[in-house]
């Protein structure tokens, strides 16, 4: 939650605005409570540990693929993506399509 509130307004695009949210892939209930601490719904994520579990370093380029496939991402969109590990590395990224 803080890393997305710090990314606002170094980018000047305000969480709010964001289309869609890609996370590591670790924690359904982690997302979730990042984005409702957001006060975002959590249909602006796109998850796919479903259906892969946690595939590593390979979940943020797996799941923006997915969406991608399924034409949920178009041109114009935002996209945050926060990536995870080691217990306190954290790392993020925003995007405009």
């Amino acid at each position: 939650t803080q890393l997305i509130k710090e990314l606002g307004p170094k980018t000047g695009i305000p969480p709010h605005s964001a289309d869609h949210f890609f996370f590591t892939q670790i924690n359904i209930q982690s997302i979730r409570q990042t984005l409702e601490g957001l006060e975002i719904p959590f249909e602006r994520s796109h998850n796919i540990m479903d259906r892969f579990a946690y595939t590593g370093a390979a979940c943020l380029p797996m799941a923006f693929h997915d969406a991608y496939d399924k034409g949920k991402i178009k041109s114009g969109d935002t996209l945050f993506l926060i990536g995870s590990g080691a217990g306190a590395a954290f790392g993020g990224a925003v995007f405009e399509m």
